[in-house]
């Protein structure tokens, strides 16, 4: 099957929250004494709109770094025994680290704090929704491989299907995943890949328009997570367990250890459910499921201009489809699987005040089997589906006045294997006709395929008074089962009306979108035609 294009134009007028994590700041916080001294000091960064909530230590030199800050405005806090609470106000605009010094006082005898109101809510700035950091940490889930998904339902714009398939708009399968800034293009709904652990991130934002140049290739909506990339010193660890009704467990296990400039942190998890899937009945037959993954995190902070970070990640899920009562009666199973070995290493330079480089690279397996038994009803199906994935990003960012530039270039490289069948154990029950006769009992299809795409873009932020306008340009060449480019424009304006505590937006997203990786070879052949059916046979480009 062709891919399609969906042509996305937004506009919006309200106040919106949060900023996207592949565009983030640094705050480089230095505290000291009267005396110029550094201190060791307990504080607190804290943004309504970005949903940061974050307390820190700085060592003994007074300095602390926070890292991954969506571009908005925070609260700082600071107290220190002996010297008098401080609290502050900064805004992080752009990519580049921000040097903040702070100055304690000596604590008198009687004390006086002047708490000066300042509104970090409304932000023309940002376009994207951050959940609130509470939200994560007390996050209610009846199922816990859905977790991730269930706080994006709550959301305006998105709709969650059955099985947790998120739809945002009303797009189908045109979500964009992007872990630690990487992006992740296929169906991460729990009956296809494996869910997102959401114990491992501290911060979760979405946005469904006003898209950067950055992003692209699907555009109906855009998850984003990151995790503390933070460097803490000593031994630090978190675990967590959970029960629910049907026989839901889960537990998770996270080990940090940090010295000097170096952190290392493991974590585990594991899940099993007795309603892993949405039941197609109230008596919830055979829809066990559970699973399990490890995964292993290494900070280095070589300088203050070069930091590097290494992920990798192994999980993997089993589960059985849920029977209908006819299924169930005949003594029907079908059990799925799947498993993703995931790695990703990035590294950031700062050239300068005004310049800042980011690399990134990726690789990953994935793969998922289905099977039945011999008494499944009325087909008997068997899959075994998978692809290889890498990805290779660079990025340059510049501070020029009120300018925030940005450019860079992104390339993926792909191999696709599938193998699909079936075969038709009765064409009617009853007298209810489940086929057509006209559809083959048997099918088989296997085939292997190579892909790839590159990417580059230009994007620049201006801001001036209450006034913010956004301008980038994105280019994309795809090959897998067919080859097309295109050029896409992104525009975007924000005006802030302060007394009203309005923000008024308008955007327009020119978006080239890639076709879901599932299936794309089966759906391209002509042996759709065998089936009975007709494909949709839609352009790529606009």
């Amino acid at each position: 099957m062709r891919n399609c294009l969906f042509t996305l134009i937004a506009f919006s007028i309200g106040a919106s929250v949060g900023f996207a994590q592949r565009i983030s700041g640094e705050l480089r916080l230095r505290v000291t004494d009267p005396t110029g001294g550094g201190i060791r000091v307990i504080g607190t960064v804290v943004g309504q709109a970005t949903g940061v909530d974050h307390t820190f230590e700085t060592d003994e030199n007074g300095r602390f770094t926070l890292r991954g800050l969506p571009l908005g405005k925070y609260g700082l806090t600071i107290r220190s025994e002996g010297f008098s609470k401080k609290v502050e106000f900064f805004e992080v605009n752009s990519q580049l680290p921000l040097e903040h010094l702070v100055m304690l006082e000596i604590l008198p005898l009687a004390t006086t704090i002047d708490v000066r109101a300042e509104d970090t809510l409304l932000d023309p700035e940002r376009t994207a929704a951050y959940l609130p950091h509470n939200a994560l940490e007390d996050r209610a889930s009846a199922a816990p491989n859905r977790a991730v998904i269930n706080l994006v339902n709550t959301q305006p714009g998105w709709l969650l299907e059955a099985n947790g398939t998120l739809h945002p708009r009303g797009s189908e399968y045109d979500v964009q995943y992007v872990i630690d800034g990487v992006p992740l293009y296929d169906n991460r709904s729990p009956a296809f890949a494996q869910s997102t652990n959401i114990e491992e991130f501290q911060s979760l934002n979405v946005r469904t328009a006003a898209y950067p140049a950055e992003f692209g290739l699907k555009l109906g909506g855009v998850i984003e997570t990151a995790s503390d990339q933070d460097v803490h010193a000593g031994f630090h660890g978190m675990a967590s367990f959970q029960g629910g009704s049907f026989d839901n467990r889960a537990g998770f296990l996270s080990l940090r250890y940090g010295h000097a400039r170096t952190s290392v942190t493991v974590n585990g998890d594991a899940m099993a459910t007795d309603r892993y899937l949405d039941p197609p009945v109230e008596q919830n037959y055979t829809n066990r499921g559970a699973s399990g993954g490890v995964s292993a995190v290494l900070d280095r902070e070589w300088s203050a201009a070069d930091h590097t970070r290494a992920y990798v990640n192994r999980r993997n899920t089993t589960f059985t489809v849920p029977n209908e009562l006819l299924q169930e009666l005949a003594g029907q199973r079908q059990d799925r699987d799947g498993a993703e070995t995931f790695g990703q290493i990035s590294h950031t330079h700062v050239f300068s005040s005004h310049i800042l480089a980011q690399f990134r690279a990726m690789a990953r397996d994935t793969n998922a089997r289905l099977w039945s038994n011999n008494l499944s009803i009325p087909i008997r199906p068997a899959q075994d589906r998978g692809f290889r994935e890498s990805y290779f990003a660079g990025s340059v960012a510049a501070h020029y006045g009120g300018h925030e530039l940005k450019s860079g270039v992104e390339g993926w490289f792909s191999s696709v294997r599938e193998d699909l069948g079936f075969h038709i154990v009765t064409y009617r029950l009853g007298t209810l006709r489940i086929f057509d006769r006209d559809l083959p009992q048997d099918f088989h299809f296997s085939g292997r395929s190579a892909g790839r795409t590159q990417s580059g873009f230009i994007q620049d932020a201006w801001h001036t008074g209450n006034l913010h306008l956004t301008a980038g340009l994105r280019f994309d060449h795809y090959r897998l089962v067919e080859k097309e480019q295109a050029w896409s424009p992104r525009l975007g304006a924000a005006y802030q009306v302060p007394h009203a505590g309005l923000v008024l937006r308008a955007s327009y997203d020119r978006a080239f979108q890639v076709p879901a990786i599932e299936n794309v070879l089966a759906a391209s052949t002509d042996q759709v035609q065998n089936l009975g059916g007709q494909g949709a046979f839609l352009p790529l480009v606009p």
